[in-house]
């Protein structure tokens, strides 16, 4: 029987990113499968598509109040407390200005660097050190709520995890073609597989046929992990297992 096999392409810029990233850490002992990570480019995917960030859609402003409840609700709901967004996820003059967060190639070159120069579980390590210095850790950002990212701060913070010598290799490989490629070839993977936004995961292995032929499953945000529990049958027990408790109904 195949093994069980979850593909997901992230960018750390996405929060919904980064709670799907918890919760399938958090199922991988209990759902036995292989977690295959594929940093990607969240603006590439975006611009293929001719999506735009929720804060830039038109009845965006209409939607304020929903939204800051919806973010606390699912700090909780994800038992991941996650900050507010960084002041600079745009940089001045909109999305489009390379000095914004969203438009910084560095994080996620760095992580294709690691995923092609190290082990998985170093890539694992490196993606959680990373989505942790964009949305949780009040300590990367400075007085204005802005997260410093070149670098001389990444490699600092990847060498934590890796040894000194591969954390400042994989961040100088930034610029490399071969890097620039390889954040190029997951995005367009991504792409080919019907992406539109991230997280977006395809699943394989798990025995069923899928709408429109073949086996991969294709899963997008992070709020389908239940129904997702119930087609690849599997157990559910909540975004976070280790806080399972029953509740009465009365």
């Amino acid at each position: 029987m195949p093994k069980l096999k979850v593909k997901l392409f992230y960018d750390c810029i996405s929060p919904f990113s980064c709670y799907a990233f918890n919760v399938l850490s958090r199922y991988r002992s209990i759902w036995q499968f292989e977690l295959e990570l594929k940093p990607m480019l969240l603006g590439g995917v975006m611009a293929a598509t001719n999506n735009s960030p929720p804060a830039m859609r038109p009845w965006f402003s209409s939607t304020l109040r929903f939204a800051e409840q919806d973010a606390q609700r699912n700090n909780e709901f994800f038992n991941v407390a996650l900050l507010p967004m960084p002041s600079n996820f745009f940089g001045p003059d909109g999305p489009a200005d390379k000095s914004g967060l969203a438009r910084n190639h560095v994080y996620m070159r760095t992580l294709c660097a690691v995923s092609r120069d190290c082990t998985n579980e170093e890539l694992f390590a490196s993606t959680c050190a990373i989505f942790n210095m964009i949305h949780v850790d009040v300590e990367a950002r400075d007085a204005d709520g802005a997260v410093r990212m070149d670098e001389s701060t990444l490699s600092k913070r990847l060498s934590g995890i890796l040894s000194k010598d591969k954390a400042e290799s994989c961040v100088a490989a930034v610029n490399s073609p071969d890097i620039k490629e390889l954040l190029k070839k997951n995005t367009t993977e991504a792409l080919d597989y019907g992406a539109f936004g991230a997280p977006y995961m395809v699943v394989s292995g798990h025995g069923r046929e899928t709408a429109g032929g073949g086996e991969d499953m294709v899963v997008f945000g992070s709020d389908r992990f239940e129904q997702l529990a119930w087609a690849i049958r599997r157990p559910w027990l909540g975004p976070d297992p280790s806080r399972l408790r029953v509740r009465s109904c009365l």
